[in-house]
């Protein structure tokens, strides 16, 4: 079957040039002029992929990356830009952070040919499925990475907008692939859901991160760091131990630690986790 190609893009002439090429190639394409008229048919159709300029009117492709973020369902995506390199490697650390699928970035103007080539390297080497993991990891590859040198934690920092000064940062798992280049949250939660090894990742997270905390702070920084755990972590009972063994560990300031866990996930009917959120917070 033909893959499904949504065109997202203000300017009716790009659309136009690119439904052409597409065409041509047998791919069926459907085309909206902003990223909100694109987040709309999102909600009733289904593309294997989205190739989307960065400035658009109503919602650009900055928003478009977080909408996208929020699909049950996940589509591959392709920047675009006539804007610099920086602004096509800004999309990708957002992309990044909101493990959206990101199989390429493109610098306007696009010809036919490279287009079709990054379209079918795509189809050679990766898939579309949630949250960018474009590779299920096998649990012994898993296992054997996690206590080397597989886990490779990013950070996204925070910046104060009136002096440009980072007064915090959030921790990211990434898998570093055998091949180079970074696969996506998606990629790691799975199999350790799958495989039940949460808490494992979840502590080599802590780990990995505080270490990274305490280069900071020993160089003279003073960084709050956020970093992800769940709900589960909060129902053992030597939870709060761990934590602060890795503090006194890297000699981090516990008050610039903040642990972080979504709303959904987020349970304290229980008795354990209300202990250990005490013993946290002490």
């Amino acid at each position: 079957m033909n893959k499904r190609v949504l065109i997202v893009d203000d300017s009716a002439t790009m659309r136009d040039m690119l439904t052409q090429y597409l065409q041509a190639s047998d791919y069926m394409v459907a085309t909206a002029m902003s990223g909100a008229q694109a987040f709309e048919l999102l909600k009733t159709e289904r593309y294997d992929v989205i190739i989307s300029d960065l400035e658009m009117p109503e919602m650009d492709g900055f928003g478009l990356i977080r909408a996208i973020s929020e699909l049950e369902w996940g589509p591959g995506l392709i920047i675009m830009s006539q804007h610099s390199d920086r602004a096509l490697h800004s999309a990708q650390e957002l992309a990044l952070a909101y493990s959206v699928n990101l199989l390429g970035t493109l610098s306007k103007p696009i010809d036919r040919s490279t287009l079709l080539a990054t379209l079918n390297d795509i189809a050679q080497t990766r898939s579309t499925s949630r949250a960018g993991a474009e590779v299920v990891l096998a649990e012994s590859e898993f296992m054997r990475g996690l206590m080397t040198d597989g886990l490779a934690p990013v950070f996204q920092p925070k910046l104060n907008v009136q002096t440009g000064e980072v007064v915090g940062a959030e921790a990211f798992a990434r898998w570093q692939a055998p091949g180079g280049g970074l696969l996506g949250a998606g990629a790691i939660v799975r199999v350790a859901q799958e495989k039940g090894y949460m808490d494992v990742l979840t502590y080599r997270m802590l780990e990995l991160a505080l270490e990274q905390q305490g280069k900071w702070r020993r160089e003279g920084h003073e960084i709050k760091l956020s970093i992800n755990v769940s709900s589960d972590n909060l129902r053992k009972e030597d939870f709060a131990d761990v934590v602060s063994g890795l503090v006194e560990q890297f000699e981090v300031d516990p008050k610039l630690i903040r642990l972080e866990l979504t709303e959904s996930d987020f349970q304290v009917e229980e008795r354990i986790p209300m202990e250990v959120l005490a013993r946290l917070h002490l």
